[in-house]
């Protein structure tokens, strides 16, 4: 039986999930196909390389990119973490091959209905709520793209097993999965995605490492809305300003969320304090929603609850399966995660806060003094916002690490008593973050919070950011 991607010669640039997911799928398909990334060899996974080395129509393009190995592929796909305008790509794109991601590809083949979830802070969170509605309320459930397994391996799930259409996608998407979203087909007859639902959750200055300015972030976040028409519906925080610019391209009928006023229009609205959410859909009509069990601390959480709330709904997702996945749902690991208590001292993990937005957020959602431990890999950033009056109030103390740690001391230094560690090339993350959390100890009394909120990017001691959560953990629990 012919495949859809037989006689195509595919290059899937990042051998991380991703980038294996893809390569295994395409082979699965009939391509012959080039798997490249600038580590050597030894640095790949292990498994991917047995795999790899078995297979006659799979290229491995290790320590570099060798474009004469590229000559003659039908596309390119590229991994999210790499930029589009390295010079491979734009090699590929001048000479009018097609570049794209692996969730684009996914969303072109996906027969059944999807809902997305974006912004700057909260899509894991909102992205996994959302999940749990819908598998409370029996639907076949599929929760991927920026968390979980590549989506195109749900993908492949699908033909193997011969669903069609059957299963619900719920998708967290990075402004740099978006990116590579584009209004034609990526080969001829196959579909372009398009999006049942989508929840734009807030927007904040991110990733400014990578975008020349915070327009050109927008404009990656908002490219969704080009992949829904009039029938479809848009959700997006009412008092999140910073949207307004990009609002009136959405084509999607629109609800809202945001703390309760007098002239809310259809969506959700909470008090600050919590306690109800009340949902307006359409007219007069209202659905209340009790909250008392529900365990998630700050606004933040309760925008991320409406958004979740209001997507179900526009998937037909009765009252009662949401109230039944509220009561039971936990937050997602190193997002404002406790920990544990030391000697009446309260430790949250907030690894995954990447970005200034994200810190605010979690320093305003404490209802203690704060010690705070900070730093990592800049992403672009103006930190100065940190420094503003209601945010030192709350801070105890600063501890800082990593390659961050000056740039950050300059700006807490004239507010809050700071420490910085500094960072030997030779010792392990690990042992910094230890060291970061008994600084915070000492700093600490009973009834405050140790925080490790860093507002950086992980990646110069730690591969990632659940690393660095889990290092916290350790360094807490073994106080």
């Amino acid at each position: 039986m012919k495949k859809i991607c037989d006689g195509k010669k595919i290059v899937v640039l990042g051998c991380a999930r991703s980038g294996e997911a893809t390569a295994r799928w395409a082979l699965d398909q009939g391509a012959k196909v080039v798997l490249s990334d600038i580590k050597p060899l030894t640095a790949w996974p292990d498994e991917l390389v047995t795999w790899a080395k078995d297979k006659a129509d799979v290229t491995l393009d290790a320590g570099g990119h060798n474009l004469e190995q590229w000559q003659d592929a039908d596309m390119v796909v590229v991994s999210p973490g790499i930029p589009l305008d390295i010079e491979p790509v734009r090699f590929m794109r001048e000479k009018g091959v097609r570049v794209t991601g692996e969730l684009f590809l996914a969303a072109s083949l996906w027969k059944g209905r999807m809902a997305g979830i974006t912004g700057t802070n909260g899509k894991t969170t909102t992205t996994k709520l959302l999940g749990e509605i819908c598998r409370a309320a029996g639907l076949d459930t599929v929760v991927a793209g920026n968390i979980g397994e590549p989506f195109i391996n749900s993908v492949m799930a699908d033909e193997v097993h011969g669903n069609d259409g059957q299963r619900v996608a719920v998708l967290e998407l990075s402004s740099f999965q978006l990116e590579n979203f584009e209004q034609r087909p990526l080969f001829e007859g196959w579909r372009i995605p398009h999006f049942d639902v989508m929840a734009w959750l807030n927007f904040a200055p991110d990733h400014l490492d990578r975008y020349v300015d915070l327009r050109h972030y927008g404009d990656a976040k908002a490219r969704f809305m080009e992949f829904q028409t009039d029938s479809d519906w848009v959700i997006l925080n009412r008092d999140c300003r910073q949207m307004d610019l990009w609002e009136e391209k959405a084509r999607a009928k629109k609800l809202y969320f945001g703390v309760m006023r007098d002239d809310a229009p259809s969506g959700a609205w909470f008090l600050k304090g919590g306690g109800e959410m009340i949902l307006r859909m359409s007219g007069d009509r209202e659905e209340r929603y009790d909250l008392s069990g529900w365990r998630l601390k700050g606004v933040h959480n309760l925008e991320n609850l409406a958004a979740a709330m209001l997507s179900a709904r526009c998937l037909e997702i009765e009252k009662q399966a949401i109230e039944r996945a509220i009561a039971g749902f936990s937050p997602p690991s190193h997002r404002l995660e406790f920990v544990t208590e030391k000697q009446g001292i309260i430790f949250y993990d907030d690894s995954k806060a990447t970005n200034v937005g994200a810190v605010l957020t979690a320093i305003k959602a404490m209802d203690r003094p704060v010690v705070l431990i900070a730093g990592g890999r800049g992403k672009g950033e103006d930190y100065s916002a940190l420094a503003n009056s209601e945010v030192c109030e709350r801070l105890k103390a600063v501890v800082l690490i990593g390659e961050e740690a000056d740039r950050l001391e300059k700006v807490f230094a004239s507010c809050v008593p700071t420490v910085r560690l500094q960072t030997d090339g030779d010792v392990a993350g690990c042992q910094i973050m230890k060291k970061a959390v008994e600084k915070a100890m000492e700093r600490a009394f009973a009834g405050d919070v140790v925080l490790l909120s860093p507002a950086c990017a992980s990646f110069d001691l730690f591969r990632n950011y659940e690393e660095r959560g889990r290092a916290f953990k350790e360094a807490a629990l073994g106080l």
